[in-house]
């Protein structure tokens, strides 16, 4: 369980779920997280909700909320933005299988969760990749391009 809702449907999670009203608890972990690239521990709990999955990360006191979308009509991210109270478009997503790390903006939220990776492994035992980077349109979201590797990632996109 993590980010990856669904290996198939392009690492992406769905949208109805409030960032005060979660659903089903999926489960939850307490990690090594960065934010902006400053080392620190949290907690992170993922729920599950009609097609979207909330990811809730709390460093110290502050509270970070992303959610992934992943229905038949759309594929994105997007992040809670506790002042507008109102979700905004988020603008990439990686998976870092060397490090074990996830990160949301580039490194402006990463977090360390080996067992999920470990479960994407077994789970997809012909993944051959070490990296995962999925950009999304800033204008409402929704997946707009993905690279398999670092070498495409490196090579402009």
């Amino acid at each position: 369980m993590g980010l990856v809702a669904q290996f198939g449907s392009v690492f992406l999670f769905p949208a109805v779920v409030g960032a005060n009203s979660p659903a089903r608890p999926l489960y939850s972990l307490e990690t090594n997280c960065s934010v902006n690239q400053e080392a620190a521990r949290c907690k992170v709990e993922a729920f599950d909700g009609q097609g979207t999955t909330v990811y809730r990360t709390t460093v110290n006191n502050t509270r970070i909320t992303y959610r992934l979308i992943d229905t038949p009509a759309v594929r994105g991210a997007q992040l809670w933005d506790p002042g507008k109270k109102t979700w905004i478009p988020l603008d990439r997503l990686s998976l870092n299988f060397e490090t074990n790390q996830i990160c949301i903006n580039g490194e402006s939220l990463c977090t360390t969760n080996p067992n999920y990776f470990s479960s994407l492994r077994e789970s997809y035992p012909d993944l051959r990749t070490d990296l995962i980077i999925s950009r999304f349109r800033p204008s409402d979201g929704r997946l707009s391009a993905i690279c398999y590797s670092q070498e495409a990632c490196d090579a402009g996109f």
